[in-house]
């Protein structure tokens, strides 16, 4: 009994892990999506840009499927 419980668990762990992620809004500082950038969760919340972000953010990139409302 103690073989079968040992190869099942071994067996569990070596299963890989699929952890759902909440999609993602990519922010960055400048045009064309470069220089420095924050990632925003795109779950249906409304979320503050951090500290320092409000007034850099320049460009957005979002998955298919995903609408972003910005306001000041």
């Amino acid at each position: 009994m103690v073989d079968l419980i040992q190869v099942i668990s071994t067996a569990l762990l070596t299963l890989p892990l699929a952890v759902a992620q909440a999609p993602q809004v990519q922010v960055y500082e400048d045009r064309f999506f470069e220089g420095q950038s924050i990632s925003l969760p795109a779950d249906g919340s409304c979320h503050s840009m951090p500290e320092g972000w409000a007034n850099r953010a320049s460009s957005i990139a979002m998955p298919e499927g995903v609408t972003c409302l910005l306001s000041k």
